[in-house]
């Protein structure tokens, strides 16, 4: 069984540098949480394959594909200030 470690965002600032850590030597996965709710996870990078990365998040944000490391995702003018009112209205 997976080793889970259930945060929230307060809690993984703080202990940022540990449960990096963690998450590398132990190979634990951190689920940050909101109102409950799992919003993201770290996870070792040698257990992430584009097999189990899904290309459209629940919340429709999108995310790179393919990409090649250290690249980011493009967003049209629209999409960004999309996901700007949205985290203006707490929606992300």
């Amino acid at each position: 069984m997976e080793n889970v470690v259930n945060v929230n965002a307060v809690q993984l600032r703080q202990a940022m540098g540990e449960l990096l850590n963690r998450v590398y030597y132990q190979g634990i996965t951190v689920h940050i949480k909101r109102r409950g709710k799992v919003i993201a996870k770290i996870v070792p990078a040698d257990s992430i394959t584009n097999n189990n990365v899904s290309p459209t998040p629940s919340n429709g944000v999108k995310v790179a594909q393919n990409a090649p490391t250290g690249s980011s995702p493009t967003f049209s003018t629209d999409e960004l200030r999309k996901i700007q009112q949205d985290l203006l209205n707490n929606r992300l």
